[in-house]
C-alpha cells in the first residue's frame, strides 16, 4: 500500500520507525481492532459465535483500497486531522 499519508520524512526516519507509521502498519492495526471489538461483541451476543471464524479471516486489498481513495484523495474518507481550520 503507498504511503500518502506517511508522516515520517523518509531522510530522518529510521527502517523501524518508518514501518510503525506506514499506512500498511496502519491499516493493520485497524483490522485488528475491528477483529477484537467483533470478538467481543459475539461473546455479548450481538453478532453470531459462528460468524467469528470467517470475520478472523478477513482481508483488506491495499491496490483496490488505492482505487477508491483516488490519486487526488477525493475518496479518502472524513479524519478530523484533515480538516482546514483556517
Amino acid at each position: 500500500m503507498e504511503d500518502s499519508f506517511n508522516t515520517m520524512i523518509e531522510r530522518y526516519s529510521l527502517p523501524d520507525m518508518a514501518a510503525i507509521w506506514s499506512a500498511t502498519h496502519k491499516t493493520d492495526t485497524w483490522l485488528q481492532v475491528e477483529l477484537l471489538v467483533c470478538e467481543g461483541w459475539a461473546r455479548e451476543g450481538i453478532i453470531p459465535q459462528d460468524a467469528i471464524e470467517k470475520i478472523r479471516a478477513a482481508r483488506y486489498n491495499a491496490q483496490r483500497m488505492q482505487e477508491i481513495e483516488g490519486a487526488d484523495g477525493a475518496g479518502r474518507a472524513f479524519h478530523p486531522s484533515r480538516v482546514d481550520l483556517f
